[in-house]
This record gives C-alpha cells, structure tokens and sequence, in this order.
C-alpha cells in the first residue's frame, strides 16, 4: 500500500517546481508505481478533484482541525484516508467534523496540510487540470488529445486514469458522448476587448451574450430530463421549474442543451448573480416570486446531442442551426452574427446596457471542445476598478511560502477609517509578491497568533483593485464583497485618503433585501428524500457522489 504521505510530500515538490513538463514527469513517475486501484484515488487529490466530492467545510472548521496536535509519524494509506473521507461525505454534519478530527489527529502535519487544501480547493501547486492530464497520458503511455477527449466526454479523469491503469486502453464508450452523462464544459479565453476576440475569431463570428447565472448542461433522454451544474453535479431537483419548461419545449424529444439559468426581474433584466444564487436556496424561489422580485429562466446557447447524434464534432455553425431548430427563441441566448469590429462593440455595448456580465465570440469553424489549447471561445467582460487600502495579509503556501499573498482590502468610510471589503491574492505577479512582502513586513504593527498569522499593517499601501461586481455581505465589516477581486498595480502615486469610498462602493451594491413577510419557511427535508445540490458563491457542494457513472 501506498503511504498518503508520498501524496503530500510530491505536493510540496510541485509547489516549488515551476516547469511544467517537470510537474507531468514526477506526477507521471509516481502514478506507474502504484496499484491499479490506488491511481484513480491518487489523480482526483493531486489534481484537487477527489473521488468524495466537496464535502462542504469551511475554512474556519478547517482552521480548528489544523490546531489540534498532529501525529508523530505517518500511519495512513492513500486507499484509507480516501475510504475515510467517502465515509464522512455521508454523515450529518456534526457527525462528519467529528469523523474529521478523528482523521486529521492521526496525520502528520505535512499531511495533514496538503488534505486541509484539498478539502478546501486551495491546492495551489500548478498539477491542476492541464498538467495532471498530461501525466495520466505520460505514466501509461497514452496519446494526450485521446486522454483529453475521454476526460471531457466522461466528466472525471479518474475515470480514465483507472481504465488505462488496468488495460492500458481507453474503451470506446469513455470516447463518446453518452446522453444522460455529462461533458466537461466548453470554456472561453478572455478577451480584452470584443474588436480583439473577433480578430482571434478570424474576423467572422458568432458573438453571444454572457450572462451571469448559473452554467446548466441538460440532457433528456428517454423521456427524462436531468440538469448538471457546471461541475457536473445533479441540479434537476433544485431546478424542477427549469425541468418543466425544457420537456414542453422538447415534448419528449432527445438532446443535450447547453446553458444557462439566471433570475430574471419583472422588468425583464437580469437580477444579480448572488440572488440568483439565492434563488436556488430551499425555498429561496418561492420567496422571489412571491415579493414578484423575479424568477428564474432558462437561455440556452449551444446543442451538443440533437436527439439522433452527437453534435461535439460538428462546427458551431452546424450546432447552431440545430439550436434554432430545437429551442424556441425565447429560451436562446441572445446571439447574433458579426463580421465587423463595429458590430461586436454595439453589441457588446448593448449587452451591458441590458444589464449582462458582457459578451462571449465564438469561431464558427470550432467544434465544441472542452480542454484544448486552441481556443475558439472568447468572452468580454465588464470589470470595475477601484482603489484600496491593504488592511493586512496572510502568508502563502506552496509556492508563495515564504511571501505576503491573500491581502484584506480596505475602503474608506466616512470618517475617514478605512473599512474591510474583502480578500483576495489573485492577479498576483511574482515581483508583485515580492514587492508587497517588503512593503507590508515595514507597515506591520501586529500579528494574529503566532509567527506565521495575519500580518496587520498601518493602512498606507495602496492597490489598485479589478473586480466584476459588488455583492450584498455579512462577512465583512463593510457590509459588501467585492466578486472575483483581482490586483491590477500597486499605487505608489496615490495616498489612502485619496482612495475610494465604502459609499461609492455601497452604491454599486443591489439594495439590501427586506426580510420576508410571507408563509413560514419551508421545513425542513425529511430524512429519507433524495439528495438536492447545495450552490455557494464558491460553487455547488454536491450531491458530492456523481450517481452517473
């Protein structure tokens, strides 16, 4: 049996290695060398995708789990900690952190510390998607765009992984699309402009709205309809409404839609992102249809599977017809066809006017392909900045071990203290890390727990902040959360007093919702009904099981 231990120290190597070739050869060496049933287990950690799904805890439990005493010496299998982590996933939640302790109180720090990232999809070690793919492809010999494909038409490398471990073959069936299994998603690059995406386009494309909603693949087959998250998880009972307008529209007909769910006001705009999250909640519907806030919608935007064959192959002219053929236009996305650069920035421009995220461009040679290199989906998006002050920084893992990274964000209120809006250590270059590591050290004042906790520092170093929205918050002092925050530059030029207010930023915020007058809130689910996806602003927390395989 393989140590768990030898998972958690290849981790760490990858974290310090930069090269990605390197990466695939050393994931590769260790995948030949163990059995065949330790290789899917291997794959789904290292690569951040374990075979128990997303167990759902947060950070704080995770933190609590990381300061008890650890174990003197490595005791556990890869084949044990994986056994023991899909025994938790099924457990009530009280149950499942005692199940927990339990297990991380017989790990040693080292592995405890690359689990703590799994479970909280904090694996930074550049072995994600990409790479790990390459080294299944590497450890059994097998041509790289056959691994791909059968990782997009299964929906699960370790899926793959075990069947080439055991045959050293990929089966037909992993090949092909299945309906009724679900794909990887197709993924656009990002673009800087909508005149930039069509030029990658080749100058003719078709350019489609972007919403911000929840991303749905639906099959129906045999006469069932089935929704997965963008994750693959099974959304068809959260969104039975959803279920119910697609069988009208299909009346019985096969086909694999892809798509996209969003709440839509009584003024026809799009409500934003988090109540559409919202909306998906237990009871969380109702309470908006009820207020007559919004409801939800379906806006598909491409066919994979039309009912006779499969469409993946096919150009995105081809599975475009097929879509005007099968979805009525008021459940296709708003789309049109451009071939200027003038055309693509009205109607970028008009998406935003209507209250969209931006645009997607999309060859129409491309097949649908979810993982390749070559892209030929290309999204525009609307992004504001801001000016923030650094209110303090937490040290990094894997890579950034040693510097400054996630920093807390500040903006200035009224009285002219500055106000917590969020965190984030993404956009990030190596001189960046650098830079503000020196900086932050020299501002410090305190710290959080020992050596290695917050940094918190004189509010005096300001950044220049990119984000998508403003959402409504309680995690924050400031009332808000910046979404998909990223740093732009460092402001050197720039003094705290002339960053930006927590009322400007108030102001870009949805109103805060009233509570709720309406009938009591729904019981709760007896013990015995089927499982229902949990979403957060992070992602859909399950059913961590995928019952499709």
């Amino acid at each position: 049996m393989t140590a768990f231990a030898e998972l958690a120290t290849l981790s760490d190597d990858l974290s310090r290695t930069s090269a990605r070739n390197a990466k695939a050869v050393a994931i590769a060496s260790l995948l030949g060398r163990l059995t065949i049933e330790e290789v899917p287990a291997a794959v789904g950690f290292l690569s951040g995708e374990p075979r128990f799904g997303k167990i759902g805890i947060g950070y704080a439990k995770l933190g609590r789990l990381l300061a008890r005493s650890p174990a003197g010496a490595a005791s556990l299998s890869v084949l044990e900690v994986e056994a023991e982590l899909l025994r938790v996933d099924g457990l009530a939640p009280r149950e499942a952190e005692r199940a927990l302790a339990d297990l991380f109180a017989v790990l040693t720090v080292e592995e405890r510390t690359f689990l703590a990232r799994v479970l909280g999809e904090g694996l930074r070690q550049g072995s994600l998607a990409g790479v790990m793919l390459a080294a299944v492809a590497r450890a059994f010999g097998a041509p790289e765009p056959n691994v791909r494909r059968a990782t997009m038409m299964s929906g699960d490398l370790t899926v793959v992984a075990h069947a080439l471990a055991t045959d050293r073959t990929i089966p037909d069936d992993l090949l092909v699309l299945r309906p009724g299994r679900p794909v990887l998603p197709m993924l656009a690059e990002p673009a800087d402009d909508a005149e930039a995406a069509l030029s990658e386009a080749s100058g003719r494309a078709r350019i489609d709205v972007k919403m911000d909603g929840i991303r749905v693949q639906i099959h129906s087959t045999n006469g069932a309809t089935t929704i997965f998250s963008r994750s693959l998880s099974d959304l068809t009972q959260t969104l039975a409404p959803i279920v119910a307008t697609i069988d009208g529209f299909l009346g019985g007909r096969g086909a694999v839609l892809d798509g996209e769910v969003l709440l839509v006001g009584p003024d026809g705009k799009p409500r934003p992102f988090q109540d559409t999250m919202s909306a998906l909640s237990e009871g969380g519907r109702e309470t908006f249809a009820r207020r007559g806030e919004g409801t939800l919608h379906l806006h598909v935007f491409d066919v994979l599977h039309d009912g006779t064959a499969s469409l993946v192959d096919a150009t995105l002219l081809e599975r475009h017809a097929a879509l005007e053929a099968i979805v009525p236009e008021a459940h296709r996305i708003p789309s049109r066809m451009v071939a200027s650069a003038d055309e693509a920035r009205a109607f970028y421009e008009a998406a935003l006017r209507d209250g969209h995220e931006g645009v997607v461009v999309k060859r129409l040679d491309a097949a649908y392909v979810a993982g390749a290199r070559d892209a030929a989906w290309y999204k525009v998006k609307k992004t504001e900045t801001v000016d923030l002050v650094v209110l303090a920084a937490e040290w990094g893992s894997g890579r950034r071990t040693g510097k400054l990274s996630n920093i807390h964000l500040g903006a200035r209120a009224d009285d002219g203290t500055f106000v917590m809006v969020g965190k984030t250590f993404k956009g990030m270059t190596d001189a960046m890390l650098t830079f503000q590591t020196e900086r932050l050290t020299a501002l410090e004042t305190s710290r959080e727990g020992d050596d290695h906790g917050a940094v918190l520092v004189r509010p005096e170093l300001v950044v220049e902040i990119a984000f998508n929205d403003v959402q409504r918050s309680t995690r924050y002092p400031g009332g808000i959360a910046l979404r998909l925050a990223r740093v732009v530059r460092y402001r050197d030029d720039k003094a705290p007093h002339e960053t930006d207010t927590l009322a400007r930023l108030l102001s870009l915020a949805p109103p805060p919702r009233a509570p709720d007058p309406g009938p009591e809130r729904q019981k709760k689910a007896p013990k015995d009904a089927p499982p229902v996806a949990q979403l957060t602003l992070f992602g859909d927390l399950g059913p961590s099981k995928r019952k499709w395989r």
